[in-house]
Parts: C-alpha cells; structure tokens; sequence
C-alpha cells in the first residue's frame, strides 16, 4: 500500500515525456544523495569529534509540498512548480493524530478543533483566477516537515537536521505567504495596543523563535484568521505585526554583516523556543553564513553557539571580540562569549 501511494504521489506531479518507475527511483536516489553532499564534516582539533556543517545552505529547497487539489503531500525531487506557504505559530493545545494526507509516515499536529480541511478551503479561498493569482502547491510545516513524535528516529534526524535550519528558504522562495498569528486555523485575535509586543503571548507569532527567520521573505502576505469582518483591533494587530516585520525584513535585504547583538537583544531574547538550540538555529540562518551549522535539538546551547560563532562572517565576530574582549565564563578557554551572558 506505501509503495503504491508512493508511486501515485510522483504521478501527481510533473515528469517528462516517457518517464517510468525506474526513472522516478533515480531521481529520488539522486535527491538524497544531493542533500547529503551538502552536509561536510570540520575538524576542531586534536582529540576533538568534527562538526557537520551545511555548504551552501541557501539553496535548499523544499523536500515536500502540499498538493490542494490532490489532497496529499508529494514529495519535490526537482521543485519546478511554483508554491504558497503557511506561516503560523503553535498552539499550546497541539494534538496529534496519523492522516492519510501523508500516508500516515508521521502524526500531524493541529491546534484542538482545528480541521485540515478547513484550512485547505481558506487557502483555495484565496485565489483570484481573473488577477492571475492562483495556488495548487503549499508548504505547511506539520505537513512537509518530518515531525518528531517524541522519540526521534533515524530517518527524522536526518531530514530535520538539514531541513529545520533552513526554513527561511522556503518563504523567500515562495510566491506568497499566508500567516496566522494566533495559531494555525485559529481566527486572528485583536491585541491591546498598549502592551509592548515583547509581552504579548508567547504563543503569538511575533514571540516565536522561529518565526523570526520566516520575516525574510519580501513577496506578498496575507493573513489567514479573518473568517469575519475585520475589526479596527484586528486590523491595528495585522498592520503593526507587517510594520515590525518590515523593519527586520529590511536588515536582512541590505545583506548587513552586522548587527548580530541587535538581532540576540532586541529579537531573539524576548521569542520563545521549545529549547534554546531553537534559537540558536534560527538566528544563524540571519547572518547569512556561507555555511551553517546542522540542526540537532539535543546539542548542549553552548556547544550549538560555539559551532554557530565558528561560522559567522569575520565582521560579526569582530563585532562579538569588541563587544566581550574577555571570555564570559571565568575558565572558558574560548575567546568568544558564551550564550547563556548574551
């Protein structure tokens, strides 16, 4: 039944002229072992274990879409059609539960009450055939990024490692993006304007880590949650999320090779994670580091934001040197300060 539904999920996209089952094997072959080339392995040092680093960490693609009219998830060995992607933020009451959308290969989490397809028609909703706006693949992580279901085996490690750290290229590469800030399907909620977004929910989108690396992206955004009229409360919480948005989106356009501590103090420290190696991840995808460190959540921080400053542009490390001319951490042999004093 998988291979079947394997074979079905390639017949839903697009091949050339002749292909067959054989042809369709070796793409796929092709595919994992173009990903694994860009994992590289550093030595530190002796009597040290090398580091695995990504090369050329902005040109992965997406491993998997979306396909809305099919209604299931097929997998992008050479991505050629264009795509939209769902940003969101989740929920604290996340359930779990196997779907045939992805063939049952991993239990999607959805915000309780919350319907797939629900969320599958608002997309489609969003479609202007007259204004040349049209969608039929979209990105959504819980469907398109192998989860973890609390235990992770080998296959999710080997995915997530690549394919977590470089989310960001999944929305800049993506002809728009839908945002929920209250949670996927969720409605968006009105905000009280006199409370800083730094003491908003932590489940909000604005405070979430990952999110951060998300507010790359410079195409089109529309947000998902109006199911009613807008209210002026709602709109003052859409608009003042898209002007914060535009400010970060703007440092990042520039190419900046500094402003690393602006990024840590002023972003990074008032987001929520489920671990600070999130974190860490999602903020190394900003400096825009020829290469980045693999994903792996259950690093130590301190050895993940040591791998993190070995890859930085000289500039951002010069930026850290005169910042702490001293280790943070009395004893630390390294010269660069530790996570946890930033």
């Amino acid at each position: 039944m998988r291979c079947l539904y394997r074979v079905l999920t390639v017949c839903c996209q697009e091949h050339p002229q002749g292909w067959s089952l054989e042809s369709i094997r070796k793409q796929a072959r092709a595919f994992r072992k173009d990903r694994e080339k860009l994992i590289q392995s550093v030595p530190l040092g002796p009597g040290k274990l090398p580091k695995k680093i990504i090369n050329n960490p902005y040109s992965v693609l997406p491993r998997r879409l979306w396909d809305l009219y099919a209604g299931r998830v097929v997998h992008t060995p050479r991505l050629t059609t264009p795509y939209w992607a769902i940003s969101h933020s989740w929920t604290n009451d996340m359930e779990r539960q196997y779907m045939a959308v992805n063939q049952h290969l991993w239990k999607v989490p959805l915000p309780k009450g919350v319907n797939l397809e629900t969320i599958r028609q608002e997309v489609l909703g969003f479609r202007r055939p007259a204004e040349n706006i049209n969608v039929e693949y979209c990105w959504l992580d819980i469907l398109c990024l192998r989860q973890t279901d609390y235990v992770q085996t080998k296959v999710q490690k080997a995915e997530q490692r690549i394919d977590v750290p470089t989310i960001g290229n999944v929305y800049l590469k993506a002809e728009k993006v839908i945002r929920y800030l209250n949670g996927l399907g969720r409605a968006l909620e009105p905000i009280d304007a006199e409370i800083p977004w730094e003491q908003w929910s932590d489940r909000h989108w604005m405070r979430r880590a990952w999110t951060l690396q998300e507010a790359t992206s410079a195409i089109t955004t529309l947000h998902g949650g109006l199911y009613d009229m807008e209210t002026e409360d709602q709109k003052w919480a859409r608009e003042f999320v898209q002007s914060h948005v535009d400010k970060i989106r703007d440092w990042y356009k520039t190419g900046s090779t500094s402003g690393v501590l602006h990024l840590i103090r002023n972003q990074m420290r008032f987001r929520a994670a489920t671990g600070e190696v999130d974190k860490i991840a999602g903020l190394n995808y900003m400096l825009q580091s020829t290469r980045l460190p693999v994903y792996n959540p259950c690093e130590d921080q301190d050895e993940a934001w040591a791998s993190s400053v070995r890859q930085m542009p000289y500039v951002l490390k010069l930026e850290l040197l005169f910042n702490f001319p001293h280790p943070a951490d009395k004893g630390s042999p390294s010269w660069a300060p530790s996570w946890s004093s930033l």
